[in-house]
C-alpha cells in the first residue's frame, strides 16, 4: 500500500457507504469512483484489511467497542475472505459491523454443515 492515507479515506467512504440507508445497486454506484481515486482495488482493500496492524482497523473496533482480534473475527463471520468484486466488500463490510455487535453481546459464530452462518450462546 503506497498511499496509506488514500486507502485510510476511501475505506471510511466505503464503510459509510456500506452502512447507508440505499439499496445495494445505490451503495455499490455511490462506491464505484472511490477506489480508482484512491489507486486501489478490490483486492487491495481486502488485503490491507486483512491486515491486524492497520489503523483503520483499530479505529472500527474502537468505534464498536472490541477489541482488535473481534473485528478481525467479525470480518472473517462477515466473509472478508470470500469478497467478489465491490459489491462483495460492501456487503462484507456491512455485515462486519453486525457480526462485530453479535461478538460484543457474547455471541459465538458457527457454520452448519451447509456453511450457513448460526450464532450460539
Amino acid at each position: 500500500m503506497a498511499n496509506t492515507d488514500a486507502l485510510h479515506e476511501a475505506l471510511v467512504e466505503l464503510f459509510a457507504v456500506a452502512n447507508s440507508a440505499m439499496t445495494r445497486a445505490q451503495r455499490v454506484q455511490r462506491a464505484a469512483p472511490v477506489l480508482p481515486a484512491a489507486g486501489h482495488s478490490v483486492e487491495d482493500v481486502v488485503a490491507a484489511v486483512r491486515r491486524v496492524d492497520l489503523p483503520w482497523n483499530a479505529d472500527r473496533a474502537k468505534a464498536l467497542g472490541v477489541d482488535a482480534s473481534v473485528w478481525q473475527v467479525a470480518l472473517s463471520v462477515a466473509g472478508l475472505d470470500v469478497v467478489a468484486g465491490l459489491g462483495g466488500l460492501l456487503d462484507a463490510m456491512h455485515r462486519a459491523e453486525a457480526a462485530a455487535a453479535m461478538l460484543r453481546a457474547g455471541y459465538r459464530p458457527e457454520r452448519d454443515a451447509t456453511g450457513r452462518l448460526r450464532w450460539a450462546t
